[in-house]
C-alpha cells in the first residue's frame, strides 16, 4: 500500500503487473476484471527488428547488469522511469543490488513513425492501407463494444490526410510533391522545411470534408475519430502547442477555432472514457501505425503501378 495519498504519485510512473488485472474480456479497461492468467507477464522488450526475432528494437536493463553495455550497444537510452533509492546521498558509495532501471531503444525506432528514415519510398495509400489493416487485426482480437471499431477504421483512415500538403512532402525529400507519400526513401534528402507544421493538425481539418466522417451520426464518435487523429504522435493531449497551430493550406478553414476545439474534445473524451479508458484507445491506432512503419506490406500491383 503506498502511502501519503494520491500526492505519493502525483507526476510519477506508476508500474503495475497485469496480476492486478483490469482487462475485460472486450479488450477495455475494467477496474473489476480478475487477472487472466493466460496473458505473458511482460512483453514490453518483445519487439524485434528483424523477422528471426534476434535483434530487440526496445530493452530495458538495469543498471548493475554485469551484460550492460553489451545489451545497450548502438541503442539510446530514452527514458530512466525507476530510481530504486532517489534519496540516497550521491556521494555515498553504492551498496549492491538494482537502483535505476534504464529503457532504451534503437535509434529512429520506437518514438518515431519513421517518416523520414525509411530505405523505400511508401505510398501515401499504400501506408494508409496498411495502418488500417493493422487496426482491423487489433479490433478483431479485441472485439471491442458498440461503435468503437468503426469509429478507430475511421480514425486509421484518415490519420494521414495531412501529410497531403506540398510542405510535408517536401520536408520528407520528395521530388515530386504532388505523388504523395508517407515515407521518405534514398537517395531523397529530407530537410527542415517547416518544422512546426504536423500532419495530425493538418488531418483535423481535411477529416472534417470526408463523406464517411459526415455519416457519423453519434457526436461522442465523432470526437473520437478527431481526437484519435490528433493524439496518434502524442500531441492533442490536451492541445498543440501554439506554434503547431499552423497550416499552411488552410483551404477556407478556420485554423484557430479548429485548435481551440481540441482540448475541450479531450475533455469530453475523457469524462466519457477515464483518463486510462482514452489513453487505451489511443495506444490501438499506436499501436496499428507503429507496426505499419516499421513492416510494410508487399505492395499490390495496383500500388506498384501507381508508384512508376
Amino acid at each position: 500500500m503506498i502511502s501519503g495519498g494520491k500526492e505519493a504519485i502525483h507526476e510519477v510512473t506508476v508500474i503495475l503487473p497485469p496480476s492486478v488485472g483490469g482487462l475485460s474480456s472486450t479488450g477495455t479497461l475494467d477496474g473489476g476484471a480478475e487477472p487472466d492468467d493466460t496473458i505473458k507477464y511482460d512483453v514490453a522488450d518483445m519487439w524485434f527488428s528483424d523477422k528471426e526475432e534476434t535483434v530487440k528494437r526496445r530493452i530495458r536493463v538495469w543498471d548493475n547488469d554485469p551484460q550492460f553495455d553489451e545489451k545497450t550497444r548502438g541503442m539510446r537510452l530514452v527514458r530512466v522511469p525507476l530510481d530504486t533509492r532517489p534519496d540516497a546521498d550521491e556521494n555515498e558509495s553504492e551498496p549492491a543490488g538494482h537502483r535505476y532501471w534504464n529503457w532504451y531503444t534503437k535509434p529512429r525506432s520506437a518514438d518515431d513513425d519513421l517518416s523520414k528514415t525509411c530505405t523505400t519510398p511508401i505510398k501515401w495509400q499504400h501506408h494508409t492501407d496498411d495502418v488500417t489493416e493493422r487496426t482491423q487485426e487489433i479490433i478483431k482480437t479485441l472485439n471491442l463494444p458498440g461503435e468503437l471499431p468503426n469509429a478507430m477504421l475511421l480514425a486509421a483512415k484518415f490519420h494521414d490526410l495531412g501529410k497531403r500538403r506540398d510542405v510535408w512532402q517536401r520536408s520528407i525529400g520528395n521530388p515530386n510533391p504532388a505523388n504523395w507519400h508517407a515515407k521518405s526513401g534514398k537517395p531523397w534528402k529530407p530537410s527542415d522545411i517547416c518544422p512546426d507544421y504536423r500532419h495530425e493538425f493538418g488531418s483535423l481539418l481535411d477529416v472534417e470534408d470526408e463523406p464517411e466522417f459526415k455519416k457519423l451520426i453519434d457526436k461522442d464518435m465523432q470526437d473520437l475519430v478527431l481526437h484519435l487523429i490528433a493524439a496518434h504522435h502524442g500531441r492533442g493531449r490536451p492541445h498543440f502547442p501554439l506554434d503547431e497551430v499552423l497550416e499552411p493550406e488552410p483551404k477556407g478553414k478556420d485554423v484557430t477555432k479548429i485548435a481551440s476545439e481540441v482540448p475541450q474534445r479531450f475533455a469530453r473524451l475523457q469524462r466519457k472514457y477515464g483518463r486510462w479508458g482514452l489513453a487505451y484507445l489511443e495506444s490501438l491506432l499506436r499501436a496499428a501505425d507503429y507496426a505499419a512503419s516499421a513492416d510494410p506490406s508487399e505492395a499490390t500491383p495496383k500500388q506498384l503501378e501507381e508508384q512508376s
